[in-house]
């Protein structure tokens, strides 16, 4: 059997390794600028979760066939997801040229989706006395949406929609990605092939046998689908530093 790995894994993760001592800086040297709660706070806490999965998701990457590693590209795949989901989410509150009014308009609909989905956990493990608190916090969160002029010029019923609080988001993930001149098909693509193992769908598991992979052992399949998600957490972390960038030098 041949031990060596293919050039391309291996490049593959060294340039994540590289990738994420320039983000992990970048976010070091920009955290003590973001110590409010508000859109900056929670670009850096996005910012520092995508960094934190980025790693994890190296330093679970295997460095040989060996039988004592362990190959999983479904796992990685599903921490990739996490990486697209928080960054989707990063450029939704960082997009630029939309107005102040709007910008406070998404923050408040994350902080009222917060605050009810905190509620309801509390009320499912009985915490009455956090849940209560949390109410409060989501009556508050809903007052300063109806006093924010872009919220109130939306249609009736999605203001009844937003302010259920199970909808953080105005745009869809592809619209989103479509605002920073991304290709929702490609998009879409990723993403449901993502999700396939994420939520363990059918196609993350029916072919496991045929195509020799999910076993936890080095196939060919593996390798290749693990190299292909080491090169796009690193290509996703270098569109979110973009991202930050430009938010911060607009800001």
């Amino acid at each position: 059997m041949n031990n060596q790995l293919s050039k391309e894994y291996v490049i593959a993760r060294q340039e994540l390794e590289n990738t994420l001592k320039i983000t992990q800086e970048f976010s070091i040297k920009n955290s003590s600028k973001l110590a409010v709660h508000s859109v900056d706070w929670v670009l850096s806490a996005l910012f520092v979760r995508m960094c934190t999965t980025a790693r994890t998701i190296l330093l679970s990457s295997p460095r040989s066939k060996c039988t004592s590693e362990v190959w999983d590209y479904a796992s990685h795949g599903t921490l990739l997801r996490n990486v697209i989901d928080a960054l989707n989410s990063f450029m939704y509150l960082a997009q630029l040229g939309i107005s102040e009014n709007e910008k406070n308009c998404r923050f408040l609909l994350f902080s009222l989706h917060d605050a009810v989905t905190r509620k309801k956990i509390f009320e499912f493990r009985g915490s009455l006395e956090e849940a209560k608190l949390c109410s409060e916090r989501e009556d508050e969160v809903k007052q300063d949406l109806k006093a924010n002029s872009f919220f109130m010029d939306l249609p009736e019923k999605k203001q009844k929609h937003y302010l259920k609080g199970t909808d953080p988001f105005l745009l869809s993930k592809e619209e989103i990605i479509e605002a920073y001149g991304g290709a929702r098909e490609d998009f879409l693509g990723l993403y449901k092939f993502l999700s396939a193992n994420a939520h363990s769908f059918p196609m993350g598991y029916f072919k496991m046998s045929e195509n020799d992979f999910g076993k936890g052992l080095h196939s060919q399949i593996e390798e290749e689908y693990t190299t292909m998600i080491l090169q796009l957490t690193s290509s996703h972390l270098n569109v979110a530093k973009q991202v930050y960038a430009n938010y911060q030098e607009q800001t």
